[in-house]
């Protein structure tokens, strides 16, 4: 993904997570701090998985140039890179 599209994602995620316990601490009656807290952690932990899943996706779709190494446990996993 290119960096512009990357910096876009990360502008409109943060914004989410602030937003939502920013607006929290505002509206207590209807809208309590745990669940805008509650609100950014499940954003960030979505966030990073489906950024795991595009970098493993990334590394399986060059598994020709650069092979990918599997522990037998669940890590490490090694990816070869020939250039280095």
């Amino acid at each position: 993904m290119p960096n512009v599209w990357t910096a876009i994602n990360l502008i409109i995620v943060s914004g989410i997570i602030v937003s939502s316990t920013v607006v929290s601490f505002f509206f207590s009656e209807e809208f309590r701090i745990f669940s805008g807290i509650s609100i950014s952690i499940w954003v960030l932990a979505a966030m990073m998985l489906v950024y795991a899943i595009a970098e493993i996706g990334s590394d399986l779709s060059k598994m020709e140039t650069k092979p990918v190494f599997f522990s037998p446990w669940l890590f490490p996993v090694y990816v070869y890179n020939p250039k280095k």
